[in-house]
């Protein structure tokens, strides 16, 4: 007890010890950091957020447009035998003498191609072609149709797909410069408070050295302050108290 009494003690002297000049500073500092803090994290989840949509909105118009491209494969060739080639790029790396084909997926992340029956016919995953995926599985593709008819399925995984470099470099760029902002915003936002600061605390070293002055004895000094608001009311004020008492 006697040592929270202690603490509480030195913690209201310390508080009185503190100029008005210093809690003043150190309010703005506070009232600065939290907002410019506050207004970065927004806006880096703000573009978090809209890359993120405008991914899912590019991905989703390439899956419809690979849609057609299959529909119309199906309709041509009659089988989906050999549709995996619609869906990834093909390409060859030479390396001491010795060719190595390697293929690109276009869609970015795991995908799966079912057919009419829910059977996957073609997938990232060589364990999931050939097995039978249940309706819900189904719903969250993209449908192939043929005419009216759904022909097959499109099914997209992005959950475990990484972003690619240049994704992840310009993300990284703009929360940069959110960041840089809010350091620029920050500096002006602290040179106004110590401008306001030294605006508030002027008028006021004027009425301390009157008042020191009358606690002297001399009653010839008056406050002259050109400011038109409250101060320069309070100004006027105590040089008629001058007055009355001389």
């Amino acid at each position: 007890m006697e040592w929270g009494t202690d603490l509480r003690e030195s913690n209201r002297m310390l508080h009185r010890r503190l100029s008005f000049a210093l809690k003043l500073g150190l309010s703005f500092v506070a009232v600065t950091l939290v907002a410019v803090t506050l207004v970065y994290f927004m806006t880096a989840r703000t573009i978090t957020s809209r890359f993120a949509a405008y991914n899912e909105q590019a991905r989703a118009q390439t899956a419809h447009q690979l849609c057609g491209l299959l529909a119309e494969y199906r309709l041509r060739t009659g089988t989906w035998l050999g549709a995996e080639r619609l869906l990834s790029v093909q390409y060859q790396i030479v390396t001491n003498g010795r060719v190595i084909i390697r293929r690109t997926s276009l869609i970015g992340g795991d995908f799966s191609l079912t057919d009419e029956n829910r059977i996957v016919v073609v997938s990232t995953q060589q364990s999931k072609i050939g097995t039978q995926l249940s309706k819900a599985e189904v719903a969250s593709g993209y449908p192939i149709r043929e005419g009216g008819t759904q022909i097959g399925t499109l099914i997209i995984d992005n959950s475990n797909s990484p972003l690619p470099p240049d994704e992840v470099e310009f993300l990284s760029s703009a929360k940069r410069s959110a960041l840089v902002g809010g350091g620029i915003a920050s500096g002006v936002a602290l040179l106004l408070s110590v401008i306001l600061i030294t605006q508030v605390l002027s008028p006021l070293r004027l009425l301390t050295r009157a008042t020191e002055h009358i606690a002297r004895g001399d009653l010839s000094h008056r406050v002259i302050l050109k400011a038109r608001d409250e101060f320069g009311r309070l100004g006027e004020s105590f040089n008629r108290m001058i007055d009355n008492l001389s």
